[in-house]
């Protein structure tokens, strides 16, 4: 692997693509290195239900429909600072550089998401809530989640005029547009303050095309399918309790997000219950 270049980070004649360019980006990696191995599909990790996870080997980064679980903090958004250094909440993370052992699960391996299924997009333009992404749709790290989830349109598709859609692509890259947040429930809107570098600022939500919600696995190898009502706290406010002082990216407490912000964290003393 270490031959090839990383499925997002390469486009020909330059060092790191910005979002505009990656569907540019993916058909020239696959041109110059056909037999990459971030081009090969892994069966397991693709939702029979899911027709746009399916692509063929040489032909487009393997999809997938299994995210990581980032938790519950707008990781990344907007001007937030720079979370690298942050311990993070949830299981996984991008540009953490700390390990995360079972050790560090003190909430309980089954109290605590893995995995989560999202819908993969079809197009770089895929305007479908469940698979797209919205941009410069006033949403950003001042915001509350409650904005994106207003995007929202009655039609099943996002309202805002700006999408740049990649949920699900390349399997064989640890950045955002193959994780998710427990924040806005299953099936709700995602979402990031503008297209610059989507892949590491936003908020990505789990979904799936199962109806009601989705399938998600727990830190205990158990799975269970958590619907697209689960509660989620206030999503009307920023990640923090009102009592605690100072950036809402340094809160260590609790999650704010309800039972499902509470399967995203793995050591913030709290319990997703009987879910």
């Amino acid at each position: 692997v270490a031959n090839y270049p990383s499925a997002i980070d390469y486009r020909a004649g330059t060092a790191r693509p910005d979002d505009a360019n990656i569907s540019t980006g993916e058909t020239e990696l696959v041109t110059d290195f056909p037999e990459n191995p971030f081009t090969k599909p892994i069966p397991f990790l693709i939702c029979p239900s899911d027709g746009a996870a399916k692509t063929e080997s040489g032909k487009a980064f393997g999809r997938t429909n299994y995210a990581l679980n980032f938790a519950d903090m707008l990781w990344h958004i907007g001007s937030a600072g720079d979370m690298r250094d942050r311990a993070p909440r949830g299981i996984w993370y991008h540009g953490a550089y700390q390990e995360v052992g079972i050790g560090s699960i003190t909430d309980g391996t089954s109290n605590t998401l893995l995995l989560a299924e999202v819908a993969v997009s079809e197009n770089f333009n895929d305007r479908r809530t469940k698979a797209g992404f919205a941009y410069n749709a006033g949403f950003g790290n001042t915001t509350a989640p409650s904005v994106c989830a207003n995007l929202r349109g009655p039609d099943g598709t996002l309202t805002s005029a700006n999408v740049r859609s990649y949920k699900g692509w390349a399997w064989g890259d640890g950045r955002k547009q193959i994780s998710v947040d427990t924040i806005l429930p299953p099936n709700q809107p995602s979402c990031s303050k503008s297209t610059d570098r989507i892949f590491v600022n936003g908020m990505i939500t789990a979904g799936s095309l199962h109806s009601g919600g989705c399938n998600i696995v727990l830190c205990d190898g158990s799975v269970r399918f958590i619907s697209e009502t689960i509660g989620c706290g206030n999503v009307g406010g920023l990640p923090g309790a009102p009592d605690h002082t100072g950036d809402w990216w340094y809160y260590t407490g609790p999650s704010t997000y309800g039972i499902w912000g509470a399967l995203g964290t793995r050591n913030a003393g709290d319990s997703a219950g009987n879910f």
